[in-house]
């Protein structure tokens, strides 16, 4: 073969390589990093060597029905937010829906709403009528957590932070706290997991009820568009209800 011809010939495949790479490169699916605190059950969590939980499985629907693969990364709470402010996250599950962070934020949905409730020891004789009825005790917390306006606003009580529900719950049964704010499907799916179920009650009145939702940074707004788009379409064919039900019966 002449050089002229072998270099015809291997132009050729190079331009045939190239051609397969450009057509693949289009083909490949975006992917989007994904930011949670994987200490709260049963909404995101590590469970044995993978991640898991009814939010992170609301997430992976959405984005599988928009064409979107996904990067899950855990942090401590205020590490997911530093990362969201950074605008490294894509993608953070999952957020109380406070005015300060639908104007910091883009904010998708709500795509659940919980309950906001009091837990204390079983033995316990706090009687809840609002706010001040704490006055003087000492409430559990997580560390970074929102909980109501009024709560977080509120003052006479102490606030004692811990790293996780687990962290706190166990301080309620031994005596370091008074009681603990919290969901009260996370606290009771927490509470079963440690064996503390038959140790805690929960209060009656519940503080409120708390949309949640998925959170972007701000400049993102054609992706919260089709985030948007793809929580619309799995609350249509009841995707998202048959994964909030399934998982609120193992509770």
């Amino acid at each position: 073969m002449s050089d002229v011809r072998r270099r015809r010939v291997l132009g050729g495949l190079a331009a045939l390589c190239g051609g397969l790479l450009m057509g693949r490169r289009t083909l490949a699916r975006e992917r989007w990093s994904v930011y949670f605190d994987d200490t709260f059950p049963p909404y995101n969590f590590r469970d044995g060597d993978r991640f898991s939980g009814m939010d992170l499985e609301i997430v992976q629907a959405i984005l599988g029905r928009i064409g979107v693969d996904w990067e899950f990364r855990t942090l401590p709470w205020p590490r997911v937010l530093a990362a969201l402010d950074r605008g490294d996250a894509d993608v953070v599950v999952q957020m109380v829906g406070v005015p300060a962070r639908f104007e910091r934020y883009l904010m998708v949905g709500p795509f659940r709403t919980g309950q906001t409730v009091l837990a204390v020891p079983k033995e316990s004789r706090l009687v809840f009528s609002g706010l001040d009825s704490l006055h003087g005790r000492t409430v559990g917390t997580v560390r970074g957590f929102l909980y109501t306006p009024d709560f977080d606003a509120a003052r006479g009580f102490t606030r004692e932070e811990s790293v996780s529900v687990a962290q706190s719950l166990r301080k309620l049964v031994t005596g370091g706290v008074d009681a603990v704010v919290g969901d009260r499907v996370a606290l009771a799916w927490v509470a079963r997991r440690e064996g503390l179920g038959d140790r805690i009650r929960f209060l009656p009145t519940v503080l409120a009820e708390v949309p949640r939702y998925i959170a972007l940074p701000r400049g993102r707004e054609e992706k919260a568009a089709r985030l948007a788009q793809g929580l619309e379409m799995i609350r249509q064919d009841g995707t998202l209800a048959r994964i909030i039900a399934r998982w609120r019966d193992e509770v």
